[in-house]
C-alpha cells in the first residue's frame, strides 16, 4: 500500500489588516486556505517522504494599499496569488522536493472583450500545466477570453518562474 506525505495549509489575516467581521473573517480564511492547497499540492512530491508533513501557514499583514477598506473578489485574487508564489518560494527555499515551482498570477479579464473581474491562476510554468483558477465576480462571456487569459498567465508564470530561477541561482553562487 502506497503510503503519501500530508500536506496542510492555513491563511491567516493579521488582525490589524482584517475589514471583516470575525465570523465572516474565519470563513474567507477557511476558504483561502483550501484554496491555496488546491494550487500547491499538485506541486509537491509527497510520495517521497511517506510520513512527512508539510505545514504551510500564510500570514497576510496587509491586503491592500488603502488599509481597512471593504475589498472585494478582486483583491481576493490578488492576495491568492501573492500566497501561492509566496507558498512556491518558501517550499522552494525549504528544499521540498517539487515538480515545479507553483506560481500565482492575476488576469485583469477587462482586458478581453465582454468580460470583467480579475482571475487568479496559479501555474506550474515548467511543466505548462494550471493547478488552479479562481474567479469570485469574473464574468466572462466569450469562451475564447478564458483561453487566451489561461494562455496569458501560462506566459506570465513562466517569465515570473525564470525570474526566480536566476535569482536563487545568483544567491546559490554568492554562497559559494
Amino acid at each position: 500500500m502506497r503510503q503519501d506525505g500530508q500536506l496542510t495549509t492555513s491563511v491567516k489575516f493579521a488582525s490589524f489588516a482584517s475589514w471583516l467581521p470575525k465570523d465572516s473573517q474565519l470563513s474567507l480564511e477557511k476558504r483561502l486556505s483550501q484554496l491555496l492547497l488546491s494550487a500547491i499540492e499538485s506541486a509537491v512530491m509527497l510520495h517521497c517522504f511517506p510520513r512527512g508533513k508539510y505545514e504551510v501557514n500564510v500570514l497576510v499583514i496587509e491586503h491592500s494599499r488603502v488599509p481597512r477598506v471593504v475589498q472585494d473578489d478582486n483583491h481576493l485574487a490578488a492576495c491568492l496569488a501573492c500566497a501561492v508564489t509566496g507558498t512556491g518560494l518558501a517550499l522552494m527555499d525549504s528544499a521540498a522536493q517539487l515538480y515545479d515551482i507553483p506560481v500565482g498570477t492575476v488576469i485583469d479579464m477587462t482586458k478581453f472583450s465582454q468580460c470583467s473581474g480579475q482571475l487568479c491562476v496559479a501555474v506550474l510554468p515548467q511543466l505548462q500545466q494550471i493547478s488552479m483558477v479562481y474567479g469570485g465576480n469574473v464574468r466572462i462571456k466569450n469562451p475564447n477570453a478564458l483561453r487566451e487569459a489561461l494562455s496569458q498567465a501560462l506566459q506570465d508564470a513562466g517569465l515570473m518562474a525564470e525570474t526566480i530561477k536566476r535569482c536563487m541561482q545568483a544567491e546559490l553562487t554568492i554562497g559559494l
